[in-house]
């Protein structure tokens, strides 16, 4: 773990109360998307492999 992904957690789980208020209120499809993109931020210098296995 580098600096960039440590302040990448932090900013995740400073919004994760309100994205679980969110989701429990509105259509999961709609904010789908964006998770999966916030997920895939983390990924660096991986192979096409291991990027297909997340």
């Amino acid at each position: 773990m580098d600096v960039a992904i440590l302040k990448s957690f932090k900013k995740q789980y400073f919004f994760a109360p309100i994205i679980f208020l969110y989701m429990r209120h509105c259509n999961y499809e709609k904010l789908k998307p964006r998770l999966i993109k916030i997920d895939m931020e983390h990924v660096r210098d991986e192979s096409k492999e291991q990027v297909a296995y997340e």
